[in-house]
């Protein structure tokens, strides 16, 4: 009777243990989400633009959890298709439990601006789309979190002048 009751014990502590095993690896399987909330131009001109991307993140995770990478790419949408402004990635920060809100400060620099300049005095207004990928590191295990956003930017007023002032500036040297 008591090698019986021994094993019960056994039989009962490893199906306890299945089941807590199987309650934290469901609560580590979902994975956190990423969407951009916001884009905000800080400052334009013909060789670079300056721009905030704000991407609010929640995650399931009751620990903070490392982040191995953030890849970001960013598109200007013009009226002949899409042209690439620029990538990037950022390393070295951790995602909080619960929801909060990720500021990724960019400075694109690419000859396509020079290409996007004028349509952008014309219309007074910049279409880019953001996509990229979160991918956080918890204990190796690393899914990868996509985002993207397709955003048109009202320029400012300040920021047209001076997009007009330095297009007048480089008319007048090119032209006799």
């Amino acid at each position: 009777m008591e090698r019986r009751s021994w094993i019960i014990i056994l039989v009962s502590i490893l199906v306890i243990l299945l089941i807590c095993g199987a309650a934290g690896v469901s609560l580590f399987a979902k994975a956190p989400t990423a969407t951009i909330t916001g884009v905000s131009l800080n400052s334009v001109n013909l060789s670079a633009i300056d721009l905030t991307i704000n991407v609010s993140v929640d995650s399931p995770y009751p620990v903070a959890v490392p982040v191995k990478s953030l890849n970001y790419s960013i598109t200007y949408q013009g009226k002949d298709g899409a042209m690439p402004l620029g990538n990037g990635e950022q390393k070295g920060f951790t995602i909080k439990p619960g929801s909060h809100e990720l500021e990724i400060p960019i400075i694109l620099s690419n000859p396509s601006l020079i290409q996007s300049a004028l349509q952008v005095l014309k219309t007074g207004e910049i279409k880019i789309t953001v996509t990229g990928t979160l991918t956080p590191d918890f204990f190796g295990i690393a899914p990868p979190v996509p985002f993207t956003k397709e955003t048109t930017i009202p320029i400012r007023d300040q920021i047209m002048i001076g997009i007009g002032s330095l297009a007048g500036s480089v008319l007048q040297s090119v032209l006799p």
